[in-house]
C-alpha cells in the first residue's frame, strides 16, 4: 500500500498562481509540513503492513486447518458409516454361520441314524 504524492507539480502550480516570493516561503513551510506529514503516513502505513503480515498468515494458516478438519470431519464420517455397514454385514454372516452349524449338526445326526438303521437291517440281513 503506497501513497504517492507528486509534491514538485503542487510547488509549481501553486507558486504559479501566487507569483508572490514572501508568500512562496509561508508556502514552503507548509508543503514541507505536508510532504513530512505524507513520509510519516507512508512509513506508518509500511509499519501497519509489517504488523499485519503475520497476522495475514496466521489467519491463512488457521483457515487451512479449518479446511483440514471439515476433510477431517467428513472422512471420519464416511468411515464410521462404513463401519457400521461392515459391523452389520458380520453379524449377518455370524447369524448365517450359526444357522449353517444348526443345520450341518441336525444333518449329521440325521445320516448317522440312517447309517445306523443301515448297519443294523445288514446286520439282521446277514444272520438268515
Amino acid at each position: 500500500m503506497k501513497l504517492n504524492f507528486n509534491y514538485h507539480l503542487a510547488d509549481a502550480q501553486y507558486c504559479a498562481i501566487l507569483g508572490n516570493s514572501s508568500r512562496f516561503g509561508a508556502h514552503m513551510t507548509e508543503v514541507t509540513t505536508v510532504k513530512d506529514a505524507a513520509d510519516r503516513l507512508q512509513r506508518a502505513l509500511k509499519n501497519l503492513e509489517a504488523s499485519l503480515a503475520p497476522m495475514v498468515a496466521r489467519v491463512g494458516d488457521l483457515e487451512q486447518r479449518n479446511a483440514d478438519a471439515k476433510s477431517s470431519d467428513a472422512d471420519r464420517s464416511r468411515l464410521a458409516n462404513e463401519l457400521d455397514e461392515l459391523k452389520a454385514e458380520h453379524e449377518s454372516l455370524q447369524s448365517r454361520e450359526a444357522e449353517f452349524s444348526k443345520l450341518a449338526g441336525e444333518t449329521t445326526q440325521e445320516l448317522d441314524a440312517v447309517i445306523s438303521e443301515v448297519m443294523r437291517v445288514l446286520g439282521e440281513g446277514g444272520g438268515e
